[in-house]
């Protein structure tokens, strides 16, 4: 007969707690249909609100431990276990998870907060790693006032992907790279969404090192514009997603004539420079990250007219027309000591060489080789490695390069740039040849150095 009463009693307060969590979650689900209605709807204003990523690998660390103490990393609502938090917590540690944060459109308070691994920002829909939190006082609870006001404030370091309409902000934000063998100057950018940037430049450049001509004795100087883009802003600006560049080679002075070789290098026509510069990562393979092609090239299509040399008596010289270089670079290999990042990279180049003798009593130049097109041509493979470290007060990139060509000659150099803060530094490159024939090549020599400083401004 007690039995039979127990399991009365059992049977009614079973249906009494089932009753009671429907009502209580019914409850929960009504309250949270009234603070969602408190407040303003302001989805038709999105794409403006103040976004940014938090990308300083201490801050990121230090809010994500808030998180742990006070176990609100949640998946599909639930608290994430311990060993999915184990796992989880590998990008943290690499410094591979950055902090998606939006601000509310009518004030400061965070209304979207949420972990990001790098490699989501790719996608146009980001999958965080734990839940989002949209509930800016629930945050403040979880993380502390303190920490909350800093990400307010944006006090650390961050990358703002704030949508900038098209015709509203142009050029906003400018990098002028003064650089007399490279210089780049940034004059214009736009944004089509909230993570990209498209950035508009002047370039130039003078000598081609693998064509074994890095400066100083190159007859030509590159002058043109650069269209970049980045699918996502990131805080390394070598992190682009392509680069196009299309210009032209205009005429060059030699400066310390005294070491030019005995056979000099002359432009002998107008030509074209083009330069596609892409990272394969995005478009081929996704499961090999910052593997960048470079494809760049110069062509001649027309010659100059013997009056155009200045000549006063009959003249000898050569002159390099076309090339063509295509080279792989997989960056990121290692993290070496902390000196830097390992990079490395494996190519080929292709130049055309003529011969021409020029007379001022004559209207055109004669080609002295008359060989055909292709059979002017001189190729080389060639391989380096180097470290880069970006960000901090001091920044160097450094590389050792080996090349070898198909006329039995080839070179080894180095290329090195140190700035102080990404503003003041210099850049310098030393070539050495080997079976190099100075009667054969009379245009070459058997050393190149060459130097410049530079100065950075970003504003």
């Amino acid at each position: 007969m007690k039995k039979f009463y127990y399991i009365i009693f059992l049977s009614l307060f079973s249906s009494y707690f089932v009753k009671a969590q429907e009502v209580d979650s019914t409850l929960i689900t009504e309250l949270k249909k009234i603070y969602i209605n408190l407040e303003y709807n302001t989805i038709a204003y999105d794409d403006l609100k103040k976004k940014w990523f938090i990308n300083d690998p201490d801050f990121v660390r230090d809010v994500f431990s808030r998180f742990i103490i006070n176990n609100e990393l949640r998946i599909s609502g639930k608290p994430a276990t311990s060993d999915i938090i184990k796992q989880k917590s590998k990008g943290i540690f690499d410094g591979d998870i950055v902090i998606d944060v939006r601000k509310r459109f009518y004030d400061d308070e965070l209304e979207y907060f949420a972990f990001i691994p790098s490699y989501e920002l790719l996608n146009d829909k980001p999958q965080p790693l734990f839940d989002a939190v949209e509930d800016p006082f629930a945050l403040k609870d979880i993380i502390q006032p303190s920490l909350y006001e800093k990400i307010q404030k944006q006090q650390y370091f961050f990358a703002d992907v704030t949508k900038e309409v098209f015709d509203v902000k142009p050029g906003y934000y400018f990098n002028l790279n003064f650089n007399l063998l490279n210089p780049e100057i940034m004059f214009w950018s736009t944004t089509s969404n909230q993570r990209n940037k498209y950035l508009v430049s002047f370039i130039g450049n003078w000598g081609n090192r693998r064509i074994f001509l890095p400066g100083w004795f190159s007859p030509d100087y590159t002058v043109g514009f650069q269209l970049s883009y980045y699918k996502v802003l990131s805080a390394d600006p070598a992190d682009y997603t392509y680069k196009v560049a299309l210009g032209t080679t205009q005429e060059a002075g030699k400066p310390f004539v005294s070491d030019l070789p005995k056979g000099s290098l002359y432009k002998s026509g107008q030509s074209i420079y083009f330069k596609i510069n892409g990272n394969l990562s995005e478009y081929m393979f996704p499961s090999f990250p910052k593997l960048y092609m470079n494809l760049e090239g110069q062509l001649t299509f027309g010659d100059y007219k013997n009056s155009k040399f200045g000549f006063t008596r009959t003249t000898k010289f050569y002159s390099i027309r076309d090339y063509f270089i295509l080279n792989f670079t997989k960056r990121d290999l290692a993290n070496v000591f902390d000196l830097g990042m390992l990079e490395a990279g494996l190519g080929v180049a292709s130049h055309s060489l003529y011969h021409y003798e020029v007379d001022p009593k004559k209207t055109k130049m004669v080609d002295l080789d008359k060989k055909d097109f292709f059979n002017k041509f001189t190729h080389f493979i060639q391989a380096d490695i180097g470290l880069t470290k970006r960000g901090g007060l001091l920044q160097h990139e450094s590389k050792l390069v080996f090349s070898y060509g198909s006329e039995g000659f080839g070179y080894f150099g180095f290329d090195v740039t140190f700035m102080l803060d990404d503003t003041f530094g210099f850049t310098a490159s030393y070539y050495s040849g080997f079976s190099v024939n100075q009667t054969k090549y009379p245009y070459r020599t058997d050393k190149y150095l060459v130097f410049s400083p530079i100065i950075k401004i970003n504003y």
